[in-house]
C-alpha cells in the first residue's frame, strides 16, 4: 500500500519531512477561489469558509498575510471581501509561501551566512552544508518557477 501521509502514535495523519503547512494549504485554496472568480465582485471569507469546511478564524488570518504582502486586497462594505490584487500569472509560489511562512529555509544553518556562523557548533566543519545549501536554492527556484496558474484545474 502506498501512502503519501502515515498517522502518528496518536493517531494524527502526519505528512512526510517537506510538506506544505496548513497555512499555505490555506492559502493556496484561498487563492484558487478568488482565481476562479471571473467577477470583479469580492469573495467574503465567511462564504469560503461555509462553503468548503474551513476555519473562519485560521482562513482571516491567512488571509490578512496575504493581504498584507499585496497579493490580495480587501474591499470594504455590504458586498465586502477579498480579490486577488495581481494577476493569478504573475502571483509565484515563492511569494505565497514566504507570505505565510517566512523565508525557505529548510535548515537552520542556512540562515547563518551574514556573520553569525558561531550559531551552528558544526559551521567550520560541517561536511554537508554546502549540498544543504544548494538544495535550498533549487527548492527556491522551483517555488520561482511555479505560479498560481499551476494550481488551478
Amino acid at each position: 500500500m502506498n501512502r503519501t501521509c502515515t498517522p502518528t502514535k496518536s493517531g494524527k495523519i502526519r505528512a512526510g519531512a517537506l510538506h506544505l503547512t496548513q497555512k499555505v494549504d490555506y492559502g493556496l485554496f484561498l487563492l484558487a477561489i478568488l482565481a476562479k472568480n471571473d467577477s470583479t465582485l469580492p469573495i467574503s471569507i465567511s462564504v469560503v469558509s461555509k462553503n468548503n469546511h474551513l476555519s473562519f478564524s485560521f482562513l482571516q488570518k491567512v488571509a490578512n498575510l496575504l493581504k498584507r504582502a499585496d497579493i490580495i486586497m480587501s474591499v470594504r462594505g455590504k458586498d465586502g471581501g477579498y480579490r486577488l490584487s495581481k494577476d493569478p500569472a504573475s502571483i509565484r509560489l515563492k511569494d505565497i509561501i514566504e507570505a505565510l511562512e517566512g523565508p525557505t529555509q529548510i535548515a537552520r544553518c542556512i540562515g547563518f551566512k551574514s556573520g553569525i556562523e558561531d550559531q551552528c557548533p558544526r559551521a567550520s566543519f560541517c561536511m554537508v552544508r554546502s549540498g544543504v545549501e544548494r538544495m535550498n536554492q533549487e527548492i527556491q527556484d522551483f517555488y520561482l518557477a511555479k505560479r498560481l496558474t499551476d494550481f488551478l484545474s
